[in-house]
């Protein structure tokens, strides 16, 4: 999934090196997007926002430093995304809910 993520994905740059370099995490810009493959589900309250973008449920997660944070909770791989608040979530998430999507829908408790 991660390699499949266009390299435009941002517009202030291409995929960038992460550190640890991973096959599961991926970088776009700078400040840098970051996407990770493969983690643990995030502990959420049930009454957690959630948006929908091409019918894939993001979770809202709490910002981390000067970023939002989303997590494609209800598919197969779970896709934490990092987005620096220089981009706007509508400008990234689009992009990546068509590769969440084509690994279908498994709903997590």
């Amino acid at each position: 999934l991660v390699a499949a993520i266009p390299a435009d994905l941002v517009t202030s740059g291409g995929r960038v090196r992460t550190r640890p370099v991973s096959a599961y995490t991926a970088a776009f810009g700078s400040p840098a997007v970051r996407v990770r493959c493969g983690a643990p589900l995030p502990a959420f309250d049930p009454a957690s926002d959630v948006e929908t973008v091409d019918g894939v449920d993001w979770l809202v997660l709490p910002d981390v430093g000067s970023a939002s944070q989303y997590a494609a909770w209800r598919s197969p791989t779970l896709l934490d995304v990092v987005i620096p608040h220089a981009y706007l979530p509508a400008d990234v998430l689009p992009a990546l809910s068509p590769l969440v999507a084509k690994d279908g829908t498994t709903a997590y408790p």
